[in-house]
């Protein structure tokens, strides 16, 4: 582990995160967003969950504007404001599902240069999701679906995986995969007129 890696660590203490499988995430994250460290990138955040994600890009983007949705109760946006602690003041929530809002922001002409998603794990829902998480993506921009392998052995349709290979089949023509393992990293390397 490098110092650089330590560093990210840091950034967790004080947070109940220390044994979430996001640190080890940090490594390669920071190598496919290093292009935005020093200017101002949008940032939306699908499925933020207790606050992981928010935190490195908070943290390692400081000039970032986050956008975190999920649909979990008040009880745990209070985990999420607790473990992002003195960073949180900069990050916007918005509790809603992730389809409702990936339409408000396709609607208000919204547009992203880093999507995370998490937590999307149904697959006819993961379809969705993905494909207007792609609308709102900047040519450029960095799409990651952090459970690209989760819920290996059960049944095709409750598992993200073919949803996320499907949206690529689709997207083909615009997507230069730069990662696959735990997660899938895309950049949009093409813009066509369908978004």
């Amino acid at each position: 582990m490098t110092t650089d890696d330590l560093e990210g660590l840091s950034w967790y203490a004080g947070s109940n995160l220390a044994g979430d499988g996001h640190l080890k995430r940090i490594p390669r994250w920071k190598r496919h967003f290093k292009g935005y460290t020093d200017r101002t990138a949008d940032v939306l955040d699908i499925g933020c969950g207790a606050g992981a994600s928010a935190i490195f890009f908070a943290n390692y983007l400081p000039h970032a504007l986050i956008t975190c949705v999920d649909d979990q109760d008040d009880a745990a946006w209070e985990v999420f404001r607790g473990n992002l602690g003195e960073v949180h003041a900069g990050i916007r929530r918005e509790q809603g599902g992730p389809l409702g809002k990936l339409e408000q922001l396709l609607q208000a002409d919204r547009k992203f240069d880093i999507i995370h998603i998490d937590r999307v794990r149904n697959r006819d829902y993961a379809i969705a999701v993905g494909l207007m998480a792609w609308k709102v993506l900047r040519f450029g921009g960095i799409i990651v679906w952090s459970e690209y392998q989760w819920g290996e052995g059960r049944p095709s349709d409750k598992r993200p995986h073919e949803a996320i290979n499907l949206v690529l089949a689709l997207k083909e023509a615009e997507a230069r995969v730069l990662w696959t393992g735990s997660q899938c990293v895309v950049r949009k390397s093409r813009q066509t007129t369908d978004g």
